[in-house]
Formats: C-alpha cells, structure tokens, sequence
C-alpha cells in the first residue's frame, strides 16, 4: 500500500530509484505536513496558506502524475523541487537564515544524492546555495518574516526542529543503507547466475563448433578438388561460413581467457626473453595481413639485445599481434603503422603508431572494459568483438608492464588524401590527420 510508485522494469536500477523514491515521498509527506499544521496551530501562520495548500496539494500529486506518465526521472524532480519549494518557503516564513530550523535546508544535498546519484548531489547542492543566497538577500534588506518572535517559543521550537530533524535523517539513512545492501546482495546474485550462464554457453557451443569446423574443412577440400564442376557454385558461400565460424570460435576463444583471467585460473609463466627476436616475428607475420590491406607496416628497433620478463607465446601472440592487427583494421589503404622499440633508463617502451582513424572519446575511455561494448568495424569493414584490448591489458598486467593509449579521431570534414612518398600517401615522416598510439612500457633487465 505504501509503494506509490510501481514500475514493471526488473533493472535493479531503476528498482533502486522507485524505492528511494517512495520513502523520499512518504517522509515528505509525513515531515512537510507537521510542519504545515504546526505553523497554523502554534503560530498562528494561516496567512500563509495561499502558498502553503496548493503547494502542498501539488508535492501530493506526484504518484498521479507518475500513472499517468509513467516518467520516472520526471516524477523525481517533481517531487524534489516541490519538497525543496515548500521547506524553503517555511523556513522563509519562520526567519529565514535565523529560523530555528534553518538546518533542515541541509537535507536537500542528502535527497538530491538518494534519488538522482551523484549527478543529484552536484544539482541539489546548487539549489542549495541559491536558496542560501536568496534568504541572505532578503534579510540584508528586511524582508524576511517571522511568525516565531517570543525567544521562549524560539528555544523549544529550535529543540523539536533538531528532534525531527534527527528522526527523519536516521529513518531515510537507515533504508537508503538497507535497501543499497539488499540491492548489492541482488547484483552480486545476479552477476554470478550470468558468468555461470556464460561459462555453460560458451562450453556447449564448442563442441558443435568443432563438428560444423570439420564438416566445413572437409567440404573446401571438396571443392577444391571440384572446381571445375557444378558443385563450384557453392565454393564462395562454403568460405563465408567457414571464416563466420572461424569468428565465433575466436569470440568463445576470447571469452574463456577473460572468463579465465578474472577468475585468476589462467596463470603464465614469466621467462626471460629478448625483445626483438618476438617483435621481428611479430612484424613478418603481422606484414603480410598489411600488404594484403595496402598499409605500409614499418619498425625502428633499438639495435643492441634488449631483455625482460615475459611469457613469450602470449606476448607475441596475444599483446604484439593484436595491437599491430588493430592497427592494421583501423589504418585506410596506403597508410602507415611504424613499431618502434627504445630504451629509457630502466624501462623498455613499444609503440605501435598508426596513421589510422582514431577513436572517439566515448569508446577510448571504456576501451580495457570487460562489460562496455566498444567493438566496432574497421576501414575496410573488418569485425571486431571488443575482448581484444581488455585482455592486452590483463596479460600487460601480468608481466608487470603499463599500458598507455594515445588517439586522434578523424573528423569527418578532414581529407584522407596526403602527399606520396614511394607510392604510399602521407609516408611516416608526414604529419597524420589521425591516429592511434599505443605504448607498452616494461621493465629492462640485464643480460
């Protein structure tokens, strides 16, 4: 009976929301109407109703408003400017900054924070100033009322202010604290049920994944052998489906290793290893997908051995491959990516430059998140699945290495077109439009 406020969305959320909503509701409505009665009854303040009444009767229309409109987020600024109007104009009426209850002006940062988050704080703070400013401005030039004169009536009115005062901030405390332990009791339920839900999926996909990769292997050596026949029709459409399974059992290939890692069950061993022997590798391999895309792939290594801590097979494969693959999808034909290798003092720095498009600020602040999405295609419309980067950083981590990310996305009115140097355009020692730098930094070791 006492939720007012019902929503058929199961978000926790915006579970979260009603409910701080509807106790916020209930203890205004309890609070504001004591203080109403108390103005007319022991003071005398009736002349103050004209003001008092209706925006009472409005603060009260809130759940109507919100079954109507079913406006969740409007509903919670109705309810808090109204509340906040009516305190203030009590406050107001009672002597302003020198009311015996003025403090209660400081409960507006504390509602504004339970019902709208921090962004509520910042915003009810401002209201908070303003109304502070006002009632200053209004008694600078006397014209703030007061119906409480007689300094006996004052003292006790002060003392029942700091009694209800303090009744109505443990009362909202006490359920904005339970109802925030209840609802991470929630998420955390949740969160475990999905990662079990993704661990089964992605188990029972991988068995039926490798029958269809067998049956698609044995068809394209079928066609191979047929290609001059009939049956060569279907040799076009057997590669699609094979590079589409390839991707998905790359996506369930990533997954675990995230899975994995998170779980802290993926361990690797760490060797000493020399830099540019996995970076040359890397580089050969890694020039080839280049050359088939036109993108100049160059390098500037640091000529003496350099040696760090390092699991080999993971570094090539997973951390150098990727960024230099990244570069490559998003980098347009006869564009230029340059690895280089230096050594500052102690530390061993890698960047991987590329005269890309960048990336926008809303995919480079979530780019190591393993939750955001931030996949997108590339420059010759190349999928992404978005675990790529995340898991560079966790293996990065673990070798105890940084990573660092550098961009500047091309804005859509800039040319791509650059002057030629030996039949690439705009050639490494150009300045580029965009681009993407990323930076590993690890720690040197001697030899």
């Amino acid at each position: 009976m006492l939720n007012l406020f019902r929503v058929k969305e199961k978000d926790i959320l915006i579970l979260r929301r009603v409910k701080y909503l509807n106790i916020v509701y209930w203890a205004n409505v309890i609070g504001l109407l004591v203080f109403i009665l108390n103005h007319n009854i022991r003071f005398n303040g009736a002349q103050y109703n004209i003001v008092l009444i209706p925006s009472y009767l409005l603060f009260l229309m809130a759940p109507l408003v919100f079954k109507k409109t079913k406006q969740l987020h409007f509903v919670i600024h109705w309810v808090f400017y109204s509340s906040v109007f009516l305190l203030s104009f009590l406050i107001y009426t009672s002597g302003g900054l020198m009311a015996p209850g003025a403090f209660w002006l400081t409960v507006i940062p504390l509602i504004g924070g339970i019902l709208c988050g921090q962004r509520g704080v910042t915003v009810a703070s401002g209201v908070l100033m303003f109304v502070l400013t006002l009632f200053g401005a209004l008694q600078y030039f006397n014209l703030v009322p007061n119906i409480i004169f007689k300094d006996l009536i004052f003292d006790q009115e002060r003392v029942i202010d700091l009694v209800a005062f303090s009744f109505y901030s443990i009362v909202v405390t006490q359920f904005f604290v339970r109802t925030e332990a209840r609802l991470q009791e929630e998420l955390s339920s949740q969160k475990k049920d999905l990662d079990s839900l993704v661990k089964i999926l992605v188990h029972d996909l991988s068995n039926p994944l490798m029958v269809a990769e067998l049956y698609v292997a044995k068809a394209e050596k079928a066609m191979q052998k047929e290609q001059e026949s009939e049956n060569s029709f279907y040799a076009p459409i057997i590669v699609k489906i094979s590079k589409s399974i390839k991707n998905i059992a790359h996506i369930i290939q990533q997954v675990k290793e995230l899975s994995a890692l998170k779980d802290g069950k993926f361990g690797i061993t760490l060797e000493k290893v020399e830099v540019q022997s996995l970076l040359v590798s890397s580089l050969e391999l890694m020039k080839i997908k280049s050359d088939i895309k036109g993108v100049l792939l160059e390098s500037e290594l640091h000529q003496t051995p350099v040696y760090f801590m390092a699991n080999p097979v993971v570094f090539q494969n997973v951390i150098i491959n990727n960024l230099i693959s990244n570069a490559i999808k998003f980098t347009p034909k006869d564009k230029s990516i340059l690895v280089k290798l230096k050594v500052e003092g102690q530390k061993i720095v890698i960047e991987v430059i590329d005269q890309g498009i960048g990336m926008p600020e809303s995919i480079l602040k979530d780019l190591f998140s393993f939750t955001k999405l931030t996949s997108r295609k590339g420059t010759d419309g190349e999928a992404g699945t978005g675990y790529g980067m995340p898991l560079v950083k966790a293996y990065v981590e673990r070798m105890h290495g940084v990573i660092q990310v550098k961009t500047k996305e091309l804005q859509e009115s800039s040319n791509l077109i650059e002057p030629q140097k030996n039949g690439i355009q705009g050639g490494l020692d150009q300045p580029s439009l965009s681009g993407t730098t990323i930076e590993l930094i690890f720690n040197k070791i001697d030899e």
